[in-house]
């Protein structure tokens, strides 16, 4: 609209011009009469556009364009309306003698005329070009509005590439170095100066520096900043990956690239990593395998449009990308609920939400995006199919989703929740659909049974079912899928400190997977007034109707649903509420999209405002609260005075710009020192398992245990070598693991209790073990055999009971 009103103006420029070069370049008159009787004499009129032949054409359009009053619309007639008027008052020319020939003046005049009419033919093709492009918008509105959800979703997720973190921390340096030699010159001169003056005239000072030194200030700034990117990126100028599962995950592409699979051998039809579990290795688990199969495949398809593209720069990119589709995603499902107005608004909460671009900006390529990819696109999926009218389409809509599935349970160890959400709305929805059907229920139930409706709903459950359970079978194993329903109940105890066997769970010490409580949950999805404008988007999500007319609450029963799980997982794990971010983008975006219908009537026939306004009206507003409490990345506690309960959470843009790169120069040159110096490549590096990823793919070293294996007895002898003040023990202790792992307490805890088949299952008789390696990991080799025969001879004699 902007642009709209500032073309009636330009265009009035234009025609005075016109008219201005008409009066000069006219010839003088004769006596015998003005210059208009020339124009009659000519036979050029003033004529003015056809306008009852515009209004036809503009009727005809406006009955031509859809209309959807759940949709966002403009209405342009008053724009148009300034294009007609121009022209239509022609600049008369003044009355003065002509002071040569007619024919020259002749001449002159049709030159105007044709200036005049081709200046009216653009007049029409301005208006009918933005009719055409308005009725292009109004055509092709929901790709549009996804192409904007996406562009920003990009845009925020990019923010990183260019590290602006630098400059921020250059420019904080650089000033703050500057206040504080001002601040000491000034104390120096002026010992007794309170500390209000003295800042003050710091100030001024630094002020004064800026206004005569600024450009320099600048420059110096911009050169510690590139000094800081340099740091952060590898010798081709490229930007190291920021974070540590990330170098897990560019390990198994990089084997892929190199030979094919993402093992670094092949044992017994098993994919093995031998860096991991030193001196050993490990099978890779088969949920490990579909993420870097598919980053090489990205980075082969990145190739061929860029040659010089390596796979670390190609993975950056994954995350970006993978986050577009699941922000589309999120608008058709609230679109589904809402109109477009729902879709706009969700889209752009699931592009700005903190939990969600803290692990899928640029850079990060862990398999977060599609922890959250795969069950939007699920639940998308399976909904389509319940809603689709053609039989065929609505049975190979639930195959897709069951495929959908299956891929889920191959990718991540967590499949089976959106799995038993989706059963579990279906319970409820046919529950439901029994209440409201309780009279024919209780006089003919086999009557009921007949029911095209409650044929449907029995047939898109178990057709979910058997094809989630089919493709998670043959993309697994049935073990997988008859667990499904069961392995909840075993998530609650994801955080107990000691399992059953007495390793200590080391998930504890993951900040990730710290339990959350409900306000911090809640606050990080934007608090609690967003959290409430959600709910409300569940209960009015209750009057959506199906296209027959009859209440549809299956939307508003899979939101609860999703809700509720997602913040239960949550309470375990902190990391979990990425997986809200959908569920509440959804349902507040349906709060207002719904709410949208109903306030755009009321308004539009109370008040006589265009529905377009309004809609435009809802959106800012609903974004305004949304950003509201989180504008330049700060909580503004001072909003809760506005409105209780607005807590805030970080915006996306901000957690771009702050976002600083793990991995820098130190890092990649000290580990390309070990890999240097490890001639034998026997080399093993013994830590907590924090870095571990780091070590096995930038120094190329086996390690003790890592990021994937830190749940493994050797986090307790690790944790024992750091906290130990006898050097003999630690030595002992990293001897033992370097040479055989965990594998001497597994066969001493076969002595004490024969027949033993998995010892890390087996709690029997562990305290006796480990406390048999301590003693031993003390003595010399021959000292330690000699105590262990003697061992063995007791054991005979007196069988050991279990002190467990």
């Amino acid at each position: 609209m902007g642009l709209a009103s500032k073309l009636p103006k330009f265009l009035t420029k234009r025609k005075k011009s016109s008219g201005a070069r008409a009066e000069s370049d006219a010839p003088p008159q004769e006596k015998s009469g003005p210059t208009e009787s020339i124009r009659e004499e000519a036979g050029v009129k003033n004529e003015k556009p056809d306008e009852t032949k515009s209004a036809q054409e503009e009727q005809t359009q406006e009955k031509n364009q859809p209309k959807d009053e759940d949709e966002i619309n403009i209405d342009l007639k008053k724009v148009k309306g300034f294009f007609s008027k121009i022209g239509s008052d022609e600049e008369k020319a003044e009355d003065e003698p002509i002071s040569f020939d007619v024919k020259s003046a002749w001449s002159k005049v049709k030159s105007i005329g044709k200036s005049a009419k081709a200046h009216d033919s653009d007049e029409e093709d301005i208006n009918i070009g933005i009719g055409k492009a308005w009725s292009f918008i109004s055509r092709n509105r929901t790709y549009l509005l996804i192409l904007a959800v996406v562009l920003l979703t990009i845009y925020v997720r990019m923010i990183p590439a260019d590290m602006p973190f630098a400059e921020n921390a250059a420019r904080n340096t650089v000033v703050n170095n500057l206040r504080s030699n001002i601040e000491s010159q000034v104390r120096a001169q002026n010992p007794g100066l309170p500390d209000a003056q003295v800042r003050q005239v710091v100030t001024d000072q630094y002020n004064i520096i800026m206004k005569q030194q600024g450009q320099q200030v600048e420059e110096q700034i911009q050169a510690f900043s590139n000094q800081i990117k340099d740091f952060f990126r590898d010798a081709t100028g490229r930007p190291y990956l920021p974070d540590i599962d990330t170098y897990y995950w560019l390990r198994y592409t990089e084997n892929i690239i190199e030979h094919g699979y993402p093992g670094d051998v092949i044992k017994d039809g098993q994919q093995w990593d031998d860096h991991q579990l030193a001196p050993f290795g490990r099978a890779i688990p088969q949920s490990d395998l579909f993420h870097p199969y598919f980053l090489g495949y990205l980075y082969r398809l990145a190739n061929l449009l860029n040659s010089n593209i390596s796979i670390s720069q190609a993975m950056a990119y994954y995350p970006v990308v993978i986050s577009a589709l699941t922000t589309v995603l999120v608008f058709l499902i609230a679109r589904k609920v809402g109109g477009d107005v729902a879709g706009l608004i969700a889209g752009i909460m699931a592009a700005l939400n903190g939990s969600l671009v803290t692990r899928t900006i640029f850079g990060h390529a862990d398999s977060d995006a599609w922890v959250v990819l795969i069950p939007v696109l699920i639940i998308y999926l399976y909904l389509e199919a319940f809603d689709a009218r053609n039989r065929y389409v609505s049975w190979g809509l639930v195959g897709l989703s069951g495929l959908t599935v299956g891929v889920f349970s191959f990718a991540w160890g967590g499949w089976w929740y959106i799995f038993d959400f989706i059963v579990g709305m279906m319970v409820i929805y046919f529950l439901y659909f029994l209440v409201t059907q309780w009279r024919i229920l209780a006089k003919q139930p086999v009557k009921l049974i007949r029911l095209e409706r409650t044929r449907h709903i029995i047939l898109m459950t178990l057709g979910f079912i058997v094809s989630s359970g089919i493709f998670v079978t043959l993309l697994t194993n049935f073990r997988n899928f008859s667990q499904a329903f069961l392995v909840p109940f075993a998530f609650r105890a994801i955080k107990t400190p000691v399992e059953a066997v007495l390793w200590p769970n080391v998930l504890t010490t993951v900040a990730e997977l710290n339990e959350g409580s409900f306000n911090q949950i809640i606050s990080q999805i934007g608090g609690k007034f967003i959290f409430m404008i959600a709910l409300i988007g569940i209960l009015v999500a209750l009057t959506r109707r199906d296209k027959d007319n009859h209440v549809d609450p299956k939307y508003a029963i899979i939101l609860s649903i999703w809700l509720v799980g997602t913040i239960y997982a949550s309470t375990k794990g902190i990391r979990f509420t990425l997986l809200i971010a959908p569920a509440i983008a959804v349902a507040y975006g349906a709060a207002f999209g719904i709410g949208h219908r109903h306030i755009s009537r009321w308004v539009a026939r109370e008040f006589n405002v265009k529905k377009w306004l309004i809609s435009l009206v809802i959106i800012v507003f609903a974004l305004w609260l949304f950003s509201m409490p989180v504008a330049s990345g700060q909580r503004l506690f001072q909003y809760r005075e506005l409105i209780p309960g607005i807590e805030g959470s970080y915006l996306g843009r901000s957690i771009g710009e702050q976002d600083a790169p793990i991995v820098n120069d130190a890092w990649v040159n000290s580990l390309a020192a070990i890999k240097n110096n490890d001639t034998s490549g026997q080399g093993i590096i013994s830590s907590w398992w924090d870095f571990g990823h780091h070590f096995k793919q930038i120094a190329d070293t086996r390690v003790t245990f890592d990021g994937t294996t830190q749940n493994t007895a050797q986090a307790h002898w690790i944790g024992k070598v750091l906290m130990t003040s006898d050097e003999r023990e630690a030595v002992g202790i990293m001897r033992m693991l370097n040479c055989g792992g965990n594998f001497a307490q597994n066969e001493l805890q076969k002595l004490y209790n024969p027949g033993l088949i998995d010892p890390a299952a087996d709690a029997t008789f562990m305290h006796d073990s480990i406390g048999m390696i301590k003693r031993i990991i003390m003595l010399d080799r021959e000292e330690a055999r000699k105590a262990l025969l003697s061992e063995r001879e007791s054991m005979k004699a007196q069988p050991r009971k279990c002190l467990i």
